[in-house]
């Protein structure tokens, strides 16, 4: 082992000086003492630097002193390098240039003295150690050049800590030069140890060299301290994920290609949770068994209260308690529960439980308690029986009474799942994944731009075939230098000549365009650091970074001046007609000015760099044993930006020939100018990036977390006056938050330990460090960068034609351009709050006014807020009626069709097989699909939808922002299909999310919406951000007749705001995030499709009781409907909604939330409870949303989407006489269908499942007969059941419980003796050839229904029945 350890590492960033190692000790210039450009090091003129006491070196025998110097002078005085009162050492160059080091022991001062001086203006890595028995050295270059036993302890000097480059009174012994990497460890590295480890190191590079070939830079760590120093962070995700040991976690295998996006953390589930059933073997094996033992088998892998006697009896024939730790753990009760031993931090340990006693806990804390959630996790089956003996072992005798409850959360779980969270302490643009054993084959990780590093914390990653870790590079565009009508060469019209001829003048030639914007950089690849104790293989990484953006367009060239027309000769009458003056010819019009140079192409983006932290002794087998490719080379430079056109010759004037004077000529067109060149490729490529080894110890797992550790800046893009927000680690009361450049901000404390500061108005623009500085002993903790926007203040009053402007605001820098309408006009800083630039010219025909949009953008891309220069007191985008309405009216027949299905959510989601008619019962997207038609039938074909209004809106506003003009003579038959597949995107997840939220906010959402609009009207439209107008119910309880109270009207697409009176115009908050001005009385003017050319469709805001409302006049001058109707106003995107992608309600991308769709085609209605009796579905009349993440499904009667992990009681509540038909969905494939079952008003058929959906129990009012539909998702292949013919009453509930592979389901029938007939159905992704089988049994009364299907890839079953 290598005894040492770093308590103090001198650093540098962006002119900053801070301790690195973990102690994080404040540290201070004093002085002329500058960072230089190189890392870590400082120029010495005159001064120190104060390193001030260390606590974890002051009482120690044995240290380690380091520094890199180049002195300017060698000889005639002292001079320091380190030097410290507590403890007393030194070390430093004597008056003959000599290295010295010296210690204070009861002897007094003692010296050690090199043989020889150092070099000057030369650098030299010099150290100076002690070991414990006093031996002491001094090494230069490596090299050792004293050594001497000084032994005795040592007594200090005085209180005063570290100090660099001079004596502890600030000024003797002064150092002039370099100094750099300046390091104090408490200890001595041995020698020997250490070269071993370093030769071993060495190897290592070149081995991996070898696999990634001799370009590639690669450094394998060979310092504990660094080692141990980038442990630190990782062990503060693993406590805030609540994971203590990486051996605790179970395998993470991830199934299918994946996104990883921002700021989420994927853990992989406890072993103790862990079993393995080889279902298929119980499958094949159950139809050999004799009945009793079929009895015990269902009874040990498939419990339901159907097994009750058969567990009973195992658990009374026990001769002895089982041993087993569960076996004594105490049953789950479902009453009160008390927290307890909370070990480290806010995680949850253990819950020690109570019977209720006193106060029921409300609702709203169950709901909101990431606390209580923990007690909604099912025990696992092998909690219950013993899985790994042969014969009926009972662990928890509580499950006999669990099994006969109505409380699905009670009843035992068959699988295990990995968790899914979002941490606070985690920096919002990171992500981590957390697991035992991580299995990456035939797997791709992708992870998102906007991701700045991943992080994989594993005990072991497989990396079988195909095994990819890549991201996704964001693109970009540069926009073209501004069109300056200023550069056109001036023109003539008529006739205009000098004077002393009749020929017409030229026209001005155009001038030449500028050169257009340098492209942006390529976004740097994010980072990627994997922390594994056995590492087996390295998976294929590609993380190059991106290539430079191309650059802009150039400027195009100025038109060339028309020429003027000549002047008409002079005849007269003598015998005839004779011209006595000849006419004048036509003026040449002017040539066309060149087009400016491309602008330059942005310089390529970093590669990604790549840690791989292995435990100590693994690496050398894996890099060599293996083969691998790791790309994290940088982007190439950017092309240069295409040249700009040139100008269009001026027309030549015409002659002033006549009838009879008819010699002169027109003048000559002027020549079309050359276009520019094309822009220079960027200055450089991206940088290669370092791929970096370290090999950690496990006695590193157990340091604590003592310095102050940020670990999230939220927002990391500011404006100069905003706040954000910090979290992280031990923070403590007096707190100093540490700005670059030395701005020392005092945070306020919040609620939720985070903490936050204003950033200061006057800050400069562009990347800045923060750290934060403890008050009692100035530790610093670790640095994050937040970056600076420029801010714009308000513009002039009028920005005239050749004007020049200028523009106020804050942390603008050189370089800085001004967008007028998005397209750039060079800019002159004057100072960080002010620039000037020349606003576009005209050719002298003037302006017509209108709207400009003005933003500062600084050359590091960031874009301020926009301003907007526009006619007082009207605020709207350039829509026209006659141009981008549509003709036609809203309309109620949708013709829904599999491919508007695979339009609405893509064809990847949609599988055709699984509509199979002769199975005849449709499962997971095909069940999905029935749903999908019904709602998009339309009223008028006996569907759902009562308009397709949003459809509408939507396509008006995208033809609107991609510039067609032919809205209005559009028809409705050519886009009939189009519009039903966009209308289907209602259904989908985010659309469903999205509205519910909003709804939430009641009618506070009024003011919020018509503000949105107002300040996207205001800062720029565009296609992605152009606004859709909702009108939603308003609460957290809606009522269940909204739909009915909206009819056709949901959607219009907002296009004016007309302001009243005395009104001062629309005025945006500082920082732009909303708008400020009075909004009582403001008209904003929408585009309604039940009124296609009706312009007088509007809502009028109104303030009652200082909250804003609204009506809104559809045409005329009734109010069609209002906010005190409970109907407020939601607010989306046209980019959110037509442009992005949709997914299905209960799947979606890996790592995001994904939900269980509830949903009935019936005369009824659902009423949804969960374990803690939190409601969703219609109860009286209302709709209710009680459990966290439940939503109901805005313009959709009767569905809802649930969140996963809950155990549910459905209560389907008759509301009309006929059938229903009840579907759920699950994420993983699990589908359960009850079909064709007979309703009347009042009447409450109940169904009860699980939160894994393998036990569940219905429960008809009456007696009833039904169809059950169970499916599961295989390994990418679906397989159902379907059960006809089977029934149920109040007395005669149906019990089922179903294997994970559905290869072996029970029944069972408390009912009489009924004829069943079993269909399977299976469907294969890889052949997509449905298979059908079907077989029909007699089920007795009091007996179970055994279906087992050994081979699901020919879906033969085998049928037999079991009395209970």
């Amino acid at each position: 082992m290598l005894n040492s350890k770093t308590v103090f590492y001198l650093r540098s960033q962006n002119n900053e000086l801070f301790d690195g190692a973990e102690t994080g000790n404040s540290v201070s210039l004093l002085g002329k003492i500058a960072a230089t450009t190189k890392e870590n090091e400082f120029q010495v003129t005159r001064g120190f630097i104060d390193i001030g006491k260390i606590p974890g070196i002051e009482n120690s025998a044995s240290f380690t002193l380091e520094a890199t110097i180049q002195p300017q002078k060698v000889t005639g005085s002292r001079q320091n390098i380190l030097e410290s009162q507590s403890p007393p050492v030194a070390i430093f160059l004597d008056d003959a240039g000599k290295l010295n080091g010296s210690v204070h022991t009861s002897k007094g001062w003692q010296v050690i003295t090199s043989t020889s001086a150092m070099p000057q203006d030369k650098e030299v890595h010099v150290v100076f150690s002690r070991e414990e028995n006093g031996t002491n050295t001094l090494e230069a270059n490596g090299k050792v050049v004293a050594t001497k036993s000084m032994p005795g302890q040592l007594v200090p000097v005085g209180g005063m800590g570290f100090r660099v480059a001079t004596g502890m009174d600030g000024r003797a012994f002064q150092f002039l030069g370099k100094v750099a990497d300046i390091q104090i460890k408490r200890g001595v590295v041995n020698r020997a140890s250490a070269k071993k480890r370093i030769d071993d190191c060495l190897k290592l590079e070149a081995v991996i060299k070898t696999k990634l070939g001799s370009k590639a830079l690669v450094r394998v760590v060979s310092s504990w301290d660094e080692s141990h120093a980038r442990l630190l962070p990782i062990k503060n995700i693993m406590n805030a994920a609540g994971v203590e040991k990486l051996s605790d976690l179970d395998k993470l295998k991830i199934a299918v290609p994946t996104n990883i996006t921002r700021g989420k953390v994927m853990v992989a589930s406890k072993k103790s949770n862990r079993f393995v059933v080889d279902w298929d073997a119980i499958a094949t094996g159950f139809g050999s068994l004799k009945e009793a033992e079929k009895k015990v088998q269902l009874a040990k892998f498939l419990p339901n209260r159907n097994s009750v006697q058969v567990l009973k009896a195992a658990a009374d024939s026990a001769t002895k308690p089982s041993t087993s730790p569960a076996a004594n753990a105490p049953a789950k009760p479902t009453s009160s529960i008390l927290l307890a031993n909370r070990n480290f931090g806010t995680r949850l340990d253990n819950l020690t439980i109570a019977p209720r006693t006193g106060l029921r806990l409300p609702k709203a804390v169950i709901a909101n308690s990431p606390t209580l959630a923990t007690t909604r996790v099912s025990q696992p089956l092998n909690a219950v029986v013993d899985l790994d003996v042969k014969n009926l072992v009972v662990r928890n005798p509580e499950m006999l009474k669990n099994l006969a409850s109505k409380q699905p959360q009670s009843w035992p779980i068959l699988t295990t799942q990995a968790k899914m969270m979002s941490l606070t302490t985690l920096p919002v643009d990171q992500s981590v994944i957390i697991a035992g054993v991580l299995d990456l084959t035939n797997i791709r990780l992708s992870i998102e731009a906007n991701v700045e590093k991943l992080i994989i914390i594993a005990e072991e990653i497989i990396c079988g075939p195909n095994a990819e870790i890549t991201w996704k590079k964001p693109g970009g565009s540069t926009p073209p230098r501004a069109t300056d009508p200023g550069l056109n060469g001036r023109g003539w019209s008529g006739i205009h000549t000098n004077g002393n001829n009749r020929h017409g003048l030229d026209g001005e030639n155009g001038r030449g365009g500028s050169s257009g914007i340098t492209g942006s950089n390529g976004f740097n690849a994010p980072e990627l650091e994997i922390w594994v104790k056995n590492l087996t293989n390295i998976p294929n990484i590609n993380l190059s970074g991106e290539d430079g953006i191309l650059g802009g367009k150039g400027q195009n060239g100025g038109r060339g001046g028309n020429g003027a027309n000549g002047e008409g000769g002079k005849w007269a009458w003598f015998f005839g007609e004779h011209c006595v003056s000849d006419p004048g010819d036509g003026g040449d019009g002017g040539d066309g000015g060149r087009g400016g140079n491309g602008g330059k192409g942005g310089n390529g983006g970093n590669g990604a760099k790549i840690t791989v932290g292995v435990l100590d002794g693994t690496l050398a087998q894996t890099v060599s044993a293996n083969a691998f490719r790791l790309k994290n080379e940088g982007g190439r430079a950017g092309r240069g930006g295409a040249g700009g056109s040139g100008g269009q010759g001026g027309n030549g004037g015409r002659s002033g020939n006549g009838e009879v004077c008819k010699s002169a000529r027109n003048g000559k067109s002027g020549a079309q100018g050359q276009p520019g060149a094309v822009g220079s490729d960027g200055s450089r490529n991206g940088i290669d990036a370092l791929n970096e080894f370290f090999q950690f110890s496990e006695d590193a797992w157990d340091d604590l977390l003592t310095r102050p550790y940020i670990t999230e800046l939220n927002p990391v893009e500011v404006f100069p006056g905003n706040n954000i927000t910090i979290r992280g680690t031990r923070f403590a009361n007096n707190d100093r938050v540490i700005l670059e450049g030395g701005i020392t901000l005092v945070p306020t404390i919040n609620a939720d330990e985070s903490i936050s500061v204003t950033i200061p108005n006057n800050i400069s623009g562009g990347k800045k460090s923060l750290f934060l500085r403890r008050a009692f002993d100035n530790t610093e903790s670790n640095r994050l960068f937040i970056r600076v926007k420029p801010q714009l203040d308000n513009l002039p009053a009028v920005l005239a034609p050749m004007a020049t402007i200028e523009l106020t605001g804050k942390a603008f820098l050189n370089g800085a351009t001004a967008l007028v309408d998005g397209q750039a006009i060079p800019a002159e800083v004057l100072t960080p709050n002010r620039l000037r630039f020349v606003m576009l010219g005209t050719p002298g025909t003037g302006t017509s006014g209108g709207n400009v949009s003005i933003q500062v953008r600084n050359p590091d891309g960031l874009l301020s807020n926009a301003r907007t220069a526009a006619k007082p007191r009207v605020l709207e985008i350039p829509f026209t009626y006659g141009v981008h309405n549509l003709p036609f009216d809203n309309f109620k027949d949708g013709v829904p069709t599999w491919g508007t299905f695979e339009d609405t959510f893509g064809a990847a989601e949609v599988w055709h097989e699984l509509l199979d008619p002769v199975f005849g019962h449709p499962v997971l997207t095909g069940a999905f699909y029935i749903f999908y038609e019904h709602f998009l039938k339309g009223e008028d074909n006996g569907g759902l939808a009562t308009g397709f209004c949003t459809s509408l809106a939507s396509v008006v506003a995208d033809k609107l922002w991609t510039g067609q003009t032919n809205a209005i003579s559009t028809s409705k038959a050519s886009i009939h299909t189009m519009l039903t597949a966009i209308h289907g995107k209602l259904l989908s997840r985010e659309s469903l999310i999205h509205f519910h939220d909003q709804s939430r906010e009641g009618v506070s959402r009024v003011e919020r919406t018509a503000r949105s609009i107002e300040r996207t009207f205001m800062t720029g439209c565009d296609r992605e951000n152009a606004p859709l107008l909702f009108f939603i119910p308003s609460g957290a309880i809606w009522d269940a007749g909204y739909i009915d109270g909206l009819s056709s009207s949901h959607c219009i697409m907002p296009y004016r705001f007309v302001y009243p009176e005395g009104h001062p115009g629309p005025q945006l908050s500082p920082g732009d995030f909303t708008t400020i001005s009075s909004l009582d009385g403001v008209e904003m003017y929408c585009w309604d499709c039940n009124h296609a050319d009706n312009t007088n469709c509007r809502l009028v805001f109104k303030l009652i009781e200082g909250v804003l409302h609204y009506d809104y006049f559809d045409g005329g001058d009734t109010v069609k409907f209002c906010s005190e109707e409970n109907i407020t106003l939601g607010v989306m995107s046209n980019g959110n909604y037509l442009l992005a992608d949709h997914d299905l309600p209960f799947s979606g991308p890996f790592g995001l939330t994904s939900f269980i769709l509830d949903f009935l085609l019936s005369p009824a209605e659902l009423e949804i409870t969960d374990e803690n009796g939190l409601r969703v579905g219609t109860f009286n009349d209302k709709i209710f949303s009680e459990v966290p993440d439940s939503h109901p499904c805005y313009l959709v009667k009767g569905a809802y989407l649930l969140p996963l992990d809950r155990n549910y009681t459905r209560k389907i509540v008759g509301n009309g006489a006929g059938k229903y038909t009840y579907n759920s969905i699950m994420p993983d494939g699990t589908t359960i269908r009850v079909e064709d079952v007979n309703t009347a008003p009042g009447q409450i058929d109940t169904l009860i499942v699980n939160a894994d959906a393998s036990l569940i129990r219905f429960t008809p009012q009456i007696e009833k007969q039904f169809t059950m539909t169970f499916s599961r998702m295989v390994n990418n292949q679906v397989r159902s059941l379907s059960f006809s013919g089977i029934g149920g009453g109040p007395t005669a509930e149906t019990d089922i419980t179903i294997s994970p592979d559905l290869s072996i389901l029970r029944l069972g029938n408390r009912s009489t003796l009924k004829n069943v007939q079993v269909k399977a159905f299976t469907v294969s992704r890889s052949t997509n050839n449905p298979i059908t089988t079907s077989s029909s049994i007699q089920l007795p009364q009091n007996h179970d229904l055994i279906v087992t299907v050994a081979n699901w890839n020919n879906a033969q079953m085998n049928l037999s029945t079991l009395d209970f």
